[in-house]
């Protein structure tokens, strides 16, 4: 004799497809951190601003919002205040931090750093500091500094 089992609710079915929905969405957010990761970001210093071109917290800063004269170049490994110590907001993998930080002297930074060495430090007058890695760093400052 074969008896048939009782048809479950719509519950486990509704379950399990918000699972497989959770599975996808976190899946392709892997797969953009990853690929976010490999394009490469910029800084850009034009028509009045500073641009921060990096995934998910890039934003344009307006020159007269920094502190010019006090930016500089910095080695992470050797300033000890200025390296990040909790992240806020963002994402902190080795060789890759991006997004809000509190720095070990308890101020508060916007990073994008793929390097601890020739980190352009940038403070503003908005409470924060940008934290930047970039390429030709002493090109950057200077370009920062001239406003052009």
């Amino acid at each position: 004799m074969n008896f048939e089992l009782t048809p479950a609710s719509s519950v486990p079915t509704l379950i399990l497809a918000v699972f497989s929905l959770l599975l996808l969405a976190i899946t392709a957010v892997s797969i953009w951190t990853t690929w976010s990761m490999t394009t490469r970001g910029a800084l850009r210093v034009a028509d009045g601003n500073l641009e921060v071109r990096v995934p998910v917290f890039g934003r344009t800063i307006p020159l007269a919002s920094l502190d010019r004269e006090h930016a500089r170049i910095v080695a992470l490994d050797a300033t000890s205040d200025l390296r990040p110590r909790w992240r806020t907001n963002g994402l902190g993998l080795p060789g890759y931090q991006i997004g809000w930080y509190r720095l070990r002297d308890g101020s508060k930074a916007l990073l994008a750093l793929t390097s601890r060495e020739h980190v352009l430090y940038i403070p503003t007058h908005d409470g924060y500091a940008l934290l930047v890695s970039v390429e030709r760093p002493e090109e950057a400052l200077q370009a920062l500094r001239a406003g052009a």
